[in-house]
């Protein structure tokens, strides 16, 4: 193929920042949502971030894509302003957004048609199957959105993320809509994806089980206004597989439930308060 499928770059021995947020405050009106955010993602990893509802997770992600700025403080892509878009990132949404009107490998063509025009035509299909075949959708090109189940049009969104090779992907919520088979099946093949082709992603969940099995990182945020209460590293647990799937597992997912239920009393504290 003419069109070489490019992994990102391999990791250097200190991996490059991809994503610095510094100070960001951001307000919905006169709500304030985020409070002095900071954190820095470096390239290759996956990064989740998990918080109470309304804690400003899905705003995080939309001023990380640069379709929101915050009031205050930065948020810097790869060197560049966020709000400067370019082909850097892709966004993978839970409502699976596809194109009613196109097929599934016209769904999937579609972001490489708006970004690749220097490919030709034959050259943006190829790579569009290419990744429908790697999601197991390859004989599902020619299919219209209305033919497929909630899983199905969530590889074909994913595929459509994939095949633009960004070397950022942001995930909100990616599986919060599928069934807990079809939510287990579609994390293994990111997983493998991301290994394979070593993107960075920021992965928007309220899943503790899904941020444990695909992070490297979490972030766990405070709400009422969002604030980065924490930010908790799993490669060395994860370092040594036996010993996190037999302690460190079900240490970490008591450590993170027990932050959610904090959070939700608290808020609902306020909420009777107000």
């Amino acid at each position: 193929m003419e069109t070489a499928l490019t992994a990102a770059p391999a990791r250097a021995t200190t991996p490059a920042t991809l994503i610095s947020v510094e100070n960001v405050t951001f307000w919905y009106g006169s709500t304030l949502i985020l409070d002095d955010v900071s954190c820095s993602i470096a390239e290759g990893e996956f990064v989740s971030v998990i918080g109470a509802s309304g804690c400003g997770k899905s705003t995080l992600l939309q001023l990380l894509d640069g379709a929101l700025r915050p009031g205050n403080g930065r948020v810097v892509i790869e060197g560049h302003d966020a709000s400067k878009r370019d082909d850097s990132r892709a966004v993978v949404y839970q409502d699976f957004a596809l194109m009613p009107w196109k097929t599934v490998a016209e769904n999937v063509r579609l972001g490489l048609d708006y970004r690749r025009g220097d490919l030709r035509m034959k050259q943006r299909e190829e790579i569009a199957h290419h990744y429908l075949d790697r999601i197991g959708l390859g004989r599902a090109a020619g299919m219209y959105p209305y033919q497929l189940s909630g899983g199905m049009k969530q590889r074909v969104g994913l595929a459509r993320a994939f095949a633009v090779q960004p070397s950022i992907l942001l995930m909100d919520e990616p599986f919060s809509a599928l069934d807990a088979q079809n939510a287990e099946i579609l994390r293994e093949e990111v997983r493998g994806l991301v290994a394979e082709e070593r993107r960075c992603v920021v992965f928007v969940t309220h899943n503790l089980d899904e941020a444990l099995q695909l992070s490297d990182r979490i972030l766990l945020m405070r709400s009422t206004p969002g604030r980065l209460a924490e930010d908790i590293s799993l490669v060395e647990q994860k370092s040594d597989p036996v010993a996190w799937e037999r302690i460190h597992y079900a240490e970490y997912r008591a450590r993170l439930w027990e932050f959610l239920k904090g959070e939700v009393a608290a808020h609902s504290e306020l909420k009777e308060r107000s």
